[in-house]
């Protein structure tokens, strides 16, 4: 038996545990080996699995077969791994740096919802690295990780409503992100958050608190 064949059952007997006995037997009926990896369901299983290898990797310092295995699994189309692939690209791990396939594959999971890969964007844009710096499409992309709870980006719209970056200056709006953001944990949030207190009135700052309350209670379960 040769090592790919091996591989392909190996993955097979994963891609069963995956998506259950009843549902890879009426997937089997498919005519060849070949017709079963080319359905979706094959696919995305074994993106996981090579997910799970480069992850694994990656834990134990081997970058470079983290980079080759998450970029297989990116291919394969898993958002997560995507994301991942975007990172290494960013910071040059596994692979060399490059700025502009790590705003690619942001912008693939981004497509799919990943909220890490839309704050990986909103960073990229605000920093203007691998793309022209745009703090209009930051501020995009913090809003949609935002709106999903994502703290890091709360906290970067907080800063952007301060300077009026991408956004017309609103403090109170500010002191609203930062305060969402610290209610997450965020703790440079709420030192901002405390910063601004110090120079808006009473008026302001309930009038911000007022926000951040409703936007909690609407946004949270």
């Amino acid at each position: 038996m040769t090592l790919d064949k091996m591989s392909k059952i190996v993955t097979l007997l994963a891609f069963t545990a995956l998506i259950g006995t009843a549902s890879f037997t009426a997937l089997a009926k498919e005519p060849s080996l070949t017709a079963l990896e080319e359905t979706p369901e094959f696919k995305n299983a074994l993106s996981i699995i090579h997910h799970h290898k480069g992850l694994s990797a990656y834990d134990k310092g081997d970058y470079t077969t983290a980079y080759q295995k998450i970029k297989s699994a990116a291919e394969l189309g898993n958002a997560d791994a995507q994301k991942d692939l975007a990172v290494l690209y960013r910071y040059g791990n596994g692979t060399p740096q490059n700025y502009q396939k790590a705003v690619k594959w942001f912008q693939e999971a981004a497509d799919k919802g990943n909220t890490e890969s839309q704050y990986g964007l909103g960073r990229l844009y605000g920093l203007g690295l691998g793309v022209l710096q745009d703090y209009n499409k930051a501020v995009e992309f913090y809003e949609k990780a935002s709106e999903k709870g994502h703290a890091f980006s709360q906290f970067q719209l907080g800063s952007h409503y301060a300077l009026g970056l991408g956004v017309t200056k609103d403090l109170i709006k500010s002191h609203m992100w930062f305060n969402v953001a610290a209610s997450s944990g965020h703790e440079r949030a709420a030192k901002s958050r405390d910063q601004l207190t110090e120079i808006l009135t009473q008026h302001q700052i309930s009038e911000a608190r007022a926000l951040a309350k409703d936007w909690i209670n609407n946004n949270r379960e």
